[in-house]
């Protein structure tokens, strides 16, 4: 009888403190105002005595604005994409004048602009365009690797890859070298450099051939050397055979 009693009252009491502890957990969720109304109550009041009309006006306007804000980020954002993609790369040659703009050079007045006159541009003549170069100093300005270029047909030179004088003001090349000549041409001069005129036909200048005996022919000088060597190094051949001859006789000597 003791034991159901006490469960009862235990059972009992524990329910009653949970209830309690709801009601205040309930009660500390609700925020009262000096009038005794709850938060909730008093925005509802608010929302009940606000001008439906202010209030539709009010979120229109917000409406309007957020969707002009978006379309204009939308627009500057599509411009730029478009002028990016519009925009050369700095290195490429911008404009180029018209054909019929373009100035005639003969090949003698084309070594003219070789940079040793300062008041003059840097030219450089490939596949009957002459480009200007001036800009390029790392290459084709006095005392750098490509002046000998300077103010001259460099068309046979690009194609064999050559920086040989001979192969300077020609315009003959093996044909198996028209398509990396044309590469050179396309992705490197006309890209990078202006084109300001256009070399007139010339007559290239051809080295002589040589002759045979030519061809075959060695210089004295080296003539020379190499005899020596060869004597020397017989000399040597024939003392060390001798050393060792006159040996194996004093042997056979003693026997």
């Amino acid at each position: 009888m003791f034991a159901k009693t006490f469960t009862h009252n235990h059972t009992g009491g524990k329910v009653l403190g949970m209830a309690t502890l709801a009601r205040k957990r309930i009660r500390s969720l609700e925020f009262f105002t000096t009038t005794g109304e709850t938060q909730w109550d008093n925005v509802r009041r608010s929302m009940e005595a606000l001008d439906r009309s202010r209030f539709s006006s009010w979120i229109k306007n917000l409406y309007c604005f957020f969707t002009c804000y978006l379309t204009c980020c939308a627009a500057i954002v599509s411009f730029l994409a478009q002028l990016a993609a519009a925009e050369p790369l700095d290195t490429e040659n911008k404009t180029q004048p018209a054909v019929d703009a373009l100035k005639k050079f003969t090949i003698e007045e084309l070594h003219d602009y070789n940079g040793q006159d300062k008041s003059k541009p840097v030219l450089v003549a490939l596949k009957g365009k002459v480009f200007d170069v001036t800009s390029e100093t790392r290459f084709y300005v006095p005392g750098k690797p490509y002046a000998q270029f300077s103010g001259r047909d460099i068309t046979r030179s690009t194609a064999m890859f050559s920086t040989a004088v001979e192969d300077l003001d020609r315009v003959d090349y093996p044909k198996e070298k028209e398509e990396y000549l044309e590469k050179i041409f396309q992705s490197t001069y006309v890209r990078k450099y202006p084109i300001v005129g256009e070399l007139l036909p010339y007559e290239s200048k051809m080295p002589e051939p040589s002759t045979s005996s030519e061809r075959h022919e060695v210089p004295s000088r080296a003539r020379e050397l190499g005899s020596d060597v060869i004597k020397s190094w017989l000399t040597s051949l024939f003392q060390y055979v001798g050393i060792m001859s006159s040996g194996d006789t004093k042997r056979e000597l003693r026997r």
